[in-house]
């Protein structure tokens, strides 16, 4: 089964889900929220098959095996027991730097086992909006990477 049409409309999501003002961390919070947001849309608009699982909570925790260690998404999303959609979530109040190289590298390794990947970046800090002269090129090689990166402030 494709779940191309779940995972447009789950980046359309990630770009309009309310956000709270003050997670802690991405496991204190936003997952959870995630969680159970994205499960209550997948209820509402698609049939039924789709589980969605967080990385905190619980044993279990899907994971890609690599190198000698291992990756674990923060959401993954299954089909009748299968892996269909990772999704990398990071919150940050600094080191922007860091948090958009992790989230790509954890994406570009979920790609290995996930037909579908996407990346999930809230900052909350300080930012110099005339450091942007590479924006545009490096959206479009995401793209060509084959996974979205949502970025929300």
């Amino acid at each position: 089964m494709s779940h191309e049409k779940v995972f447009k409309g789950l980046v359309d999501l990630l770009h309009e889900i309310e956000l709270h003002e003050n997670y802690t961390h991405e496991e204190n919070g936003l997952q959870p929220h995630l969680e159970e947001s994205i499960s209550q849309w997948l209820q509402l608009f698609f049939s039924d098959g789709y589980n969605v699982k967080i990385s905190v909570g619980g044993g279990g925790r899907p994971r890609v095996d690599l190198l000698g260690t291992n990756f674990w998404p923060d959401v993954e999303i299954s089909y009748k027991g299968k892996p269909a959609i990772a999704i990398e979530v990071k919150y940050a109040k600094r080191g922007l730097p860091g948090a958009i190289s992790s989230t790509i590298g954890q994406c570009l390794i979920y790609k290995l086992k996930y037909p579908y990947v996407a990346g999930f970046l809230i900052y909350r800090g300080p930012t110099n909006p005339k450091l942007n002269e590479y924006d545009a090129p490096f959206h479009g090689m995401i793209k060509r990477l084959g996974f979205p990166l949502v970025i929300r402030r």
